[in-house]
């Protein structure tokens, strides 16, 4: 997809990393580099909004220091615009969100082939693409249904990067509603507080807490405000950022 391209939002100026050009530049990257399409590289499986590379590449790349990479990668995981998952000597870069940068249609004047490229490759090719579209819309639509049922309503698209990764580990979208009805009847029987209602995005975070009720029951704590381990400790304090006037959250914006 030699020719694709990608959408950028003008409210992407007031992003709060965009005047940090070593960050802006590496999430611009990240952008032009996720595949639109699963594969294999190496043996390693990637989805679309993911690629494999490495600090060094990517610094090779971006004419940036390893150091300065690594800092702008923080900076991205940090705010929820990328996740990063060590692969041997690789990393696996996925771009949270990656379907809101995708372009509809061809832009104004822009052929339909490239010269020298056959009609049939490009329609193959076209095709592919919407076959795509319209297999992720369908996993928007497991995501709404999974959201409606959730009991707290904050950081919606943080919550959807989660929820495709785990997804993509292998747990089915019943599973992961399974988990969610069971989680809000308990906290509606214990008439739990907001504050102490996990986020979304901690519920179906890479620890999994959402496994303990997979089994159509309660995990037995009887009360969701306690935190018994110094992991659910650190989940609440993410939730409690998120709450606070620090991180500016909006379901709309493209860039949380």
């Amino acid at each position: 997809m030699g020719e694709a391209y990608v959408k950028l939002f003008k409210k992407m100026l007031d992003w709060e990393w965009y005047d940090d050009s070593n960050t802006c530049r590496l999430f611009i990257h990240c952008l032009l580099k996720a595949n639109w399409k699963s594969g294999s590289w190496h043996g390693i499986d990637y989805e679309p909004g993911q690629f494999i590379t490495s600090l060094t590449t990517l610094s090779n790349e971006t004419h940036l220091t390893v150091k300065q990479v690594r800092t702008a990668l923080n900076h991205l995981k940090a705010t929820g615009e990328v996740a990063d998952q060590r692969q041997g000597n690789c990393r696996i870069i996925t771009v949270n969100n990656w379907n809101l940068y995708q372009a509809e249609g061809n832009p104004v004047g822009k052929p339909r082939a490239n010269q020298g490229q056959t009609k049939g490759k490009q329609g193959a090719t076209d095709k592919e693409y919407k076959e795509y579209k319209e297999g992720n819309n369908k996993y928007i639509c497991a995501f709404d249904e999974w959201w409606e049922c959730y009991p707290r309503k904050k950081d919606k698209s943080r919550a959807y990067a989660n929820y495709k990764a785990r997804l993509n580990d292998g747990y089915t979208k019943e599973q992961l509603l399974t988990a969610c009805k069971n989680y809000a009847e308990e906290c509606r029987k214990n008439k739990t507080e907001e504050k102490y209602i996990k986020h979304g995005a901690t519920f179906l975070s890479v620890n999994e807490p959402f496994l303990d009720y997979l089994k159509g029951e309660n995990n037995g704590s009887g009360n969701t405000s306690d935190c018994g381990t110094d992991e659910e400790q650190r989940n609440r304090e993410i939730d409690r950022f998120i709450d606070s006037d620090e991180y500016r959250n909006n379901d709309e914006r493209p860039f949380t």
